[in-house]
């Protein structure tokens, strides 16, 4: 029976890389044909002939466990394990020599050549056998089940590492459409002390430049030292919430077995990495992370008023982060109450016990929100901006199409969000069929709202992209399935450790979030420091000609220029900066706009700095077509209207306008 399970178990392995290394090899093929260069260029098809040597190995290597043969290539094999047992810590460096290397392929300037699903997958899965061999070999007497689940959170961990060391740069100008926006909004903080005079916050995700604000207390911190810390963020405060779960999760008893029914082999550190990815299929933005880390660290089922203080601080930063979010700390109380807090099925618990029973965390609940709501209400009078700027996303267009596979997001949100859940689903299901019917109702009425809320906003014009809108739902069932998988949930019924799960279904938990992070990310291409170092001095001495001929200069874009001391002599104008003005036009703010409209038609700034204005239109058979088509009917051809082009730096996507005589 061993030898059966152990020849089964290396097809398993083999077909998995196989199989896609063909699907990769057939795209390959055609791509090369239609390129007319398949047997033609020596090094596509020497890369092509390698391929079909690999898969040919895997064949063969599958064919021969179902041969007499075979018992002669696993002991040759267990040879070879033995001598790599050998080497010791080597084995991780020569794995983590693998992790780099891999990540180079993908994100490095060749990377565009394995952007394919199926190319990336089948190397990710190459990837995980040579790493669970090197764990294996390095603590002979892990199981290979746990080996290769190790290498592949392993590796998914190195990879997601190595997405964010392009963000820490010198690069002077912006990295992306709204990256140094966000520093210059979180500038504003110190707005006094930056520019000279105070400045209106900014509603959109006041919390997050608030965290992004720190570093601005070090006067002069370079751009360099900005990114690196927002790096930190991503990085540390997933690692931070997950940590506190996990710690939660390790010392809670409430009449659970203190190993019960934990999955044997999920130690603290896969756990911490399979959070970790997990926290970033969405993503949670780490802003918003605050609110579990609080309620994770004080919260206690059996101290109503303790809680109901954790609860209140949480949702008072709920209240300055997203409107979805207002809820989100008293929903997350409520559902460790329902895991941790038992309600055994009696006769005598009569409705009036299960009222009771529900008293505390809709007490949580409403408490969380009406907070969240009072400190928004704080905000909005302290911040300096309209109050209308705060509802314009309740004004935009829903585009429902979205759900489904689009070019915006080619899996569609229902498919994603689908792929994620399912497995944690029946993982939770197995785990909580003990638990009383109202227990597992309440759970499910928190997600099934989170879930609701969280597909409305995805469809929200500027959405849709990602799962990132579904965030409180993910942190909720995040929430759930770790206590599932722990053995912690607290059974009314059933005897802890009498539910048994399979290795497929632990398995597929375990993959999803790796799944996500392979498929993510794609090669570094900063433009040419050359040229945006000459574009800056152009820009430099130019907005300074209009300053000292005493005409405003409008930032839409490149704000940051003046945030860090790159232009100076220079006074803000601190409205319709690129973010906020695309809010504005995607939620229709005609006030916002109408002054927009009026500064422009009355010429009011001498020059324009922004991304480069095309009046064409995409409609929704192009990625962000609809978001594309509302820039350019209300923001785009008003501007053109008075300003025209007086420099374009097309390589970097900057544009001067000046007015129009």
């Amino acid at each position: 029976m061993r030898k059966t399970d152990s020849r089964l178990g290396v097809r398993l392995a083999l077909s998995v890389p196989l199989a896609l290394g063909l699907v990769a090899l057939m795209q390959l093929a055609l791509e090369l044909k239609q390129r007319e260069i398949l047997f033609i260029s020596l090094r596509w098809t020497g890369i092509f002939g390698m391929g079909l040597l690999f898969a040919s190995l895997g064949v063969v290597l599958i064919a021969l466990t179902w041969s007499t043969h075979w018992v002669k290539v696993q002991t040759k094999f267990e040879i070879v394990l033995l001598g790599l047992s050998r080497l010791r810590k080597l084995n991780l460096v020569l794995f983590a020599f693998l992790i780099i290397v891999y990540s180079y392929l993908i994100l490095g300037p060749q990377g565009r050549y394995v952007e394919g699903y199926a190319t990336r997958l089948a190397l990710f899965s190459l990837l995980v056998l040579a790493g669970g061999i090197f764990l294996k070999a390095y603590n002979i007497q892990t199981s290979w089940e746990r080996a290769l689940m190790s290498a592949g959170l392993i590796a998914a961990v190195g990879y997601q590492l190595s997405t964010y060391i392009p963000a820490i740069s010198t690069y002077p100008l912006t990295l992306g459409w709204s990256e140094s926006s966000r520093y210059y909004y979180a500038s504003l903080y110190l707005a006094e002390r930056i520019y000279g005079r105070s400045v209106p916050l900014s509603p959109l995700h006041p919390s997050r430049y608030l965290m992004q604000s720190i570093p601005f207390l070090l006067p002069s911190s370079p751009l360099w030292f900005h990114r690196a810390w927002q790096v930190f963020l991503w990085i540390g405060m997933p690692l931070l919430t997950t940590a506190l779960l996990s710690r939660r999760l390790r010392t809670i008893r409430n009449g659970v077995e203190a190993d019960g029914n934990k999955i044997s082999w999920i130690t603290p550190g896969l756990f911490l990495m399979w959070g970790f990815l997990f926290l970033l299929i969405g993503p949670v933005y780490y802003h918003l992370l605050v609110v579990p880390v609080v309620v994770y660290t004080g919260f206690s089922s059996d101290r109503f008023l303790r809680s109901l203080l954790v609860v209140i601080l949480a949702s008072a930063w709920a209240g300055i982060s997203r409107v979805n979010w207002f809820p989100v700390a008293g929903m997350l109380a409520a559902t460790l109450y329902f895991l941790e807090t038992g309600l055994p099925a009696r006769p005598e618990h009569a409705p009036g016990k299960i009222g009771g029973y529900l008293l505390k965390p809709i007490g949580w609940i409403l408490a969380g929100l009406f907070t969240a709501i009072t400190f928004q209400a704080l905000f909005v009078r302290l911040s300096g901006v309209e109050a209308e700027a705060f509802t314009s996303s309740l004004t935009s267009d829903l585009l429902w199409y979205r759900l489904l596979p689009n070019p915006t997001y080619s899996p569609g949100i229902l498919l994603a969000i689908g792929v994620v859940s399912a497995p944690l689903i029946i993982l939770n299901w197995k785990r909580l069929r003990g638990c009383h019917p109202v227990r597992i109702l309440g759970l499910v009425v928190i997600l099934l709202f989170l879930l609701a809320g969280g597909i409305v906003v995805s469809v929200k014009i500027g959405g849709g992209s990602n799962l990132h809108n579904l965030d409180a739902y993910l942190l909720i069932l995040f929430t759930i399935s770790s206590y599932a998988m722990w053995g912690r949930v607290n059974s009314d019924s059933m005897p802890t450790g009498i539910t048994k799960l399979s290795f497929g279904l632990v398995a597929s938990v375990m993959v999803v979030p790796i799944l996500f992070t392979v498929i993510s990310g794609g090669p570094n291409s900063e433009p040419s420091r050359g040229l945006a170092y000459e574009a800056l001095d152009q820009i430099r001495a130019t907005v300074n000609q209009a300053a000292h001929a005493g005409e405003p200069v409008l930032f839409i874009t490149e704000r940051h220029l003046l945030t860090f001391g790159e232009i100076t002599g220079v006074s803000l104008e601190d409205r319709y900066e690129t973010v906020y003005l695309m809010e504005m036009a995607m939620g229709g703010n005609k006030a916002y706009l109408e002054k927009y409209y009026a500064d422009l038609r009355e010429k009011r700034f001498g020059l324009i700095i922004t991304d480069p204005m095309k009046d064409v239109l995409k409609g929704k058979s192009d990625s962000f077509g609809e978001e594309n088509d509302v820039w350019v009917r209300r923001v785009v051809r008003p501007t053109l209207a008075s300003y025209q082009r007086k420099v374009l730096f097309k390589e970097l996507g900057i544009e001067i306008l000046e007015p129009k005589p």
